[in-house]
């Protein structure tokens, strides 16, 4: 299970800044777009794996999306409301330790959007009260 404090600090860290750039982000669908920075926030808090999967729209793919698989092995995606049920999924691939070791380095855009999103998620951390 993600601790609450940390689900709230995710979703308030939220943002058009942090959102990847083909992304249909807004006010009203706020989790679109950072999938891959929210599963990567959750993986160095909690450990575990994260799945990845090719999104189809009208049978095109549009995208990638990624979730997590927590070290007792449920699977958690914080950003599955930014689906609207009209898209298909590909087959899901696991990207375990073995494969964060052997990636190489990750895109620049994608370092740059983690880094904020990483302070935004620890300033919103900082900013609750200890439970």
């Amino acid at each position: 299970m993600i601790d609450p404090q940390l689900t709230t600090a995710i979703r308030s860290a939220w943002s058009a800044t942090t959102a990847g750039g083909d992304s249909e982000w807004s006010p009203a669908n706020p989790s679109a777009g950072h999938c891959d920075v929210t599963a990567l926030v959750v993986r160095s808090h909690l450990g575990g794996d994260l799945k990845l999967a090719q999104v189809f729209r009208n049978g095109v793919l549009s995208e990638h999306h990624y979730w997590n698989v927590l070290p007792d092995g449920t699977e958690h995606d914080l950003t599955a409301d930014q689906f609207d049920g009209t898209e298909t999924f590909g087959p899901e691939t696991l990207l375990d330790v073995e494969f964060f070791e052997t990636a190489g380095p990750m895109r620049p855009e994608l370092v740059r959007r983690l880094e904020r999103f990483t302070a935004a998620v620890d300033d919103g951390l900082a900013s609750q009260p200890v439970v």
